[in-house]
């Protein structure tokens, strides 16, 4: 029994100290309770405890916490002492003018009741409990003497609340408990007796005060006087500073905002906003922008009101008046040039410098607003623009200034001669200048190529084989799985051949060095075979028999063949390796996990299916433990066996957010659940408000 409390008690501890709200039997659970509880056919058991006593917390462990609620099981004691089963809550100890010890305060139906009233033994003893506790539950002056009638004589007060709430007084008259209504007396009396606020201000009218109830009572309702008010730097309780321009400021914007209607000849204000602007507008010397033409045909202008009527502003006279008038001068020399810009006019009242204050300026004492033209400079690091710009020479024009500098220099290069790249057939021609056609003429390339084979080399390849002289190999031997060389002289009727693969060959079949290398490669150092057939035992002796599709070496000095153990080989490679390689392996054979990608994990579940992993988008719906269906990815022609496992991330941070899910079903590939366990439904902090987004992480079979 003990065991199974705390078991629960854990549960819903570890439910709602990880969840907003908590739902048993639905996932969608009231937003104003913490846990609710929905059956139709179970109800709530609350813990059944045997009490020992109404004043003693035993046999219940921990703190002593106002409210707690049992069901006692115990029969115990007599009299006012007399515990009975039926549910008690626990009263905490009260002290002061009217102490109250700390009890268990029992819960009474209405047959229990009849009960009791029914065991009085003493009615006039009884009795005057009864009047007792009337007098405090119900106060009125004539429960002792019933013979005192009338409303004069005390009585009680019942409240009514409501849209007109009333208050009535309820007194004997003899033979029945009257009612009288006494709302207004109450609201008389309530209006005597109320302290009245006020906002009062110093002197200087710098600060407002509001002066509060609370004041008034702590003052015999005497309001502060005017040295006082004054006089105040740490404010009484209950006097509040009453911060007018700090109130503007931070509500400004609701203020020019707020609705109002006020009406000057024909134009009525909605707003503080419009009727502030037409405040503004009507102040001498106020400038605006106006559209004079209509919407269609726009005709916009400056105006400023002259105290009667909006006058037009001529921009153009304005600018025209105060523009200053910037200029371009140079030294009497002409090898300097200066730009006076409109800060050194506007510097010295619009004044032209003197030839004389140019011709003394050096790059170092330039005054403010002249900058000096460098003309060379700017040719050099422009000369590119320049050299690519049109120009007309006598009548003449030129696509660019290149092609002017061409053409003068064909008429000083009269005679000469060049070297022509062709693009287009990757020749190389010469050419010269013939005066008299004004064209480059192309030189005849066959006078130069006579020059060239006369004074060229002729080269040949020779080879030697096992000592010979050289000789070239003037026959082509190429064929199939052969690499032969071709080349060609610089007669092109002459070619020499280089047979490789017949080269390596005879080196091969002719040079018992380079055998004897090849052949320590081969066989030595456990060199590894594989077998497609099986190797029997016998032969030669000590052979053991090794399956076929196996790997071996062979023993140098019993020429045995011994079988690889592959498997064995790996782990030894594994158990040795270093901490890097270690982790290097693990790098390649783990999982790299994504959105759009399902991971095989190699496993196989208990139905026989492959464990795939996924993650997938959903959603949490606002105030619910429901989330959103999702459709699994299978590879083609499988299906989805059972979910092995399920957690929830925050899509925004991807941490974990919840691993307990329930209402677990997979429909084709189509996953839905809610999250929980059993019936017992926890709703996310996030979902309060709003839907929450989700990741879902999930293993499941596929078959």
């Amino acid at each position: 029994m003990k065991k199974r409390l705390l078991t629960v008690a854990l549960f819903v501890g570890g439910l709602t100290g990880a969840y907003s709200q908590v739902g048993v039997g639905t996932s969608a659970p009231i937003s104003s309770s913490q846990l609710e509880i929905k059956a139709i056919d179970k109800g709530v058991l609350i813990p059944r405890i045997e009490l020992t006593s109404l004043t003693s917390f035993s046999p219940i462990k921990g703190t002593e916490a106002e409210s707690l609620l049992i069901y006692n099981t115990a029969l115990v004691g007599t009299g006012n002492t007399a515990i009975v089963p039926g549910f008690y809550y626990w009263v905490s100890e009260v002290v002061g003018a009217n102490p109250v010890a700390a009890h268990w305060e029992r819960i009474v139906n209405q047959n229990q009741l009849d009960i009791a009233i029914g065991n009085i033994a003493n009615f006039q003893t009884s009795l005057d409990k009864v009047i007792a506790l009337l007098k405090t539950a119900f106060p009125a002056n004539n429960l002792t003497d019933l013979t005192k009638t009338g409303d004069t004589y005390g009585g009680g007060m019942v409240f009514t609340p409501g849209i007109n709430p009333i208050v009535e007084y309820i007194y004997f008259d003899g033979s029945n408990y009257v009612k009288k209504n006494i709302t207004n007396d109450i609201i008389s009396l309530i209006n005597g007796v109320e302290p009245k606020t006020l906002l009062v201000k110093t002197t200087d009218n710098k600060k407002q005060y509001y002066i509060s109830e609370t004041y008034l009572i702590a003052n015999n309702n005497t309001e502060p006087t005017q040295a006082v008010i004054d006089g105040w730097t740490t404010l009484p309780l209950g006097v509040y500073q009453v911060d007018i321009m700090g109130g503007v400021v931070n509500n400004i914007k609701e203020i020019i905002k707020s609705p109002i209607n006020i009406t000057e000849g024909t134009n009525t204000f909605t707003t503080v906003e419009q009727y502030i602007q037409h405040i503004a507008s009507l102040i001498d010397g106020n400038v605006i922008y106006k559209n004079i033409g209509t919407q269609a045909d726009p005709d916009w202008e400056f105006q400023y009101w002259d105290g009667t009527i909006y006058k037009t502003i001529n921009l153009g006279s304005l600018i025209s008046a105060s523009e200053s008038k910037t200029s371009i001068v140079q030294s009497t020399d002409k090898a300097k040039q200066y730009y006076i810009s409109e800060v050194y006019l506007g510097a010295n009242n619009n004044q032209v410098p003197t030839q004389q204050a140019i011709d003394a300026w050096t790059s170092a004492n330039l005054p403010m607003g002249v900058y000096y033209i460098d003309i060379p400079n700017g040719v050099v690091h422009n000369f590119n623009t320049i050299v690519n710009s049109a120009v007309t020479v006598n009548g003449n024009n030129y696509t660019t200034l290149e092609k002017y500098i061409e053409e003068v220099s064909k008429n000083l290069q009269e005679g000469s001669t060049k070297i022509i790249y062709d693009t287009i057939t990757n020749d190389v021609v010469f050419q010269t200048w013939n005066s008299t056609t004004k064209q480059w003429e192309t030189v005849d390339n066959t006078k130069f190529k006579t020059i060239v084979k006369a004074s060229e080399t002729q080269t040949v390849i020779g080879k030697s084989i096992n000592n010979v002289a050289y000789a070239p190999v003037l026959v082509d031997s190429k064929s199939a799985e052969k690499i032969v060389y071709e080349y060609i002289t610089e007669n092109t009727q002459v070619k020499n051949y280089i047979d490789m693969t017949a080269d390596v060959k005879w080196s091969i079949e002719n040079n018992t060095e380079v055998q004897n290398a090849i052949s320590n490669i081969l066989s030595a150092g456990g060199n590894v075979y594989f077998t497609r057939t099986e190797i029997v035992a016998g032969t030669p002796s000590g052979q053991l028999a090794i399956p076929a599709f196996s790997f071996y070496t062979i023993n140098e000095t019993t020429k045995v063949r011994e079988i690889v153990d592959i498997s064995s080989a790996v782990v030894y490679a594994i158990t040795n390796a270093t901490i890097e390689q270690k982790q290097e392996i693990k790098n390649q054979l783990g999982d790299t996990y994504s959105n759009t990608v399902i991971v095989n994990t190699g496993d196989t579940w208990i139905d026989g299916g492959k464990i795939y992993k996924g993650i997938y988008s959903a959603t949490v719906a606002k105030g619910t433990a429901d989330v959103s269906a999702i459709t699994l990815n299978v590879p083609l022609g499988k299906t989805v066996g059972n979910v092995v496992e399920i957690k929830l991330l925050n899509a925004a941070t991807n941490q974990i957010i919840n691993t307990a899910t329930t209402d677990v079903l997979v429909s084709g590939n189509t996953l839905t659940f809610k999250i929980g366990v059993g019936n017992w439904y926890a709703l996310l902090p996030e979902v309060i408000a709003a839907d929450f987004a989700i990741k879902v992480v999930t293993d499941y079979s596929v078959k």
